[in-house]
């Protein structure tokens, strides 16, 4: 359980880092409200839905070192 909300944690700090947004008020409650819906519904991506990086995006992928971390982490 530890991991998984890590894991979600990780993911919404590069999140807001890359595209910018906010980071939920209580994600430690929410997470846990949460991880029995997780399986039971998957939300598909919006069809018209398009996301640009921001400034602090394009700073983080402009730099080999940062891009490399943050791409290997999203795609994996």
């Amino acid at each position: 359980m530890l991991n998984r909300l890590l894991t979600r944690e990780y993911l919404d700090v590069i999140k807001v880092a890359l595209i910018g947004g906010a980071i939920a008020a209580d994600p430690i409650n929410s997470a846990i409200d949460s991880m029995d819906q997780d399986d039971a519904k998957i939300p598909l991506p919006a069809q018209n839905s398009v996301e640009v990086a921001s400034e602090l995006g394009q700073l983080i992928l402009r730099h080999s070192v940062t891009a490399e971390a943050v791409t290997l982490t999203v795609l994996r």
